[in-house]
């Protein structure tokens, strides 16, 4: 896949633009609808689960996580990486072992 087109539209500054957006969306409908199908689905197994997520661009639903003992999170902008590495509600965020790629 040649990924020269993609890249260049996330760069560092839209990155931290889409990032801020993290913040202060957080009580769109559409991103409160996704946070609960995110929560209810990992807090559904019987024990912990590994998550993986693809095109987890900023970080954005790594809080809402639950029952989770490993989540390796993948995106192919390094930008959008360096962001995921101060994800919104970091604080709430109770995975012990997050790799980011």
């Amino acid at each position: 896949m040649n990924t020269s087109k993609i890249k260049p539209i996330f760069n560092k500054k839209s990155a931290r633009a889409y990032r801020a957006g993290d913040d202060s969306n957080r009580k769109k409908p559409t991103r409160i609808h996704y946070s609960k199908i995110v929560k209810r689905l990992s807090s559904s197994f019987s024990k912990k689960i590994n998550v993986l997520d693809f095109g987890c661009g900023t970080g954005r639903y790594f809080h809402v996580l639950k029952n989770t003992h490993k989540l390796v999170g993948i995106d192919i902008s390094e930008y959008m990486i360096n962001e995921a590495k101060f994800p919104n509600k970091a604080e709430e965020i109770t995975v012990k072992d997050i790799m980011l790629i």
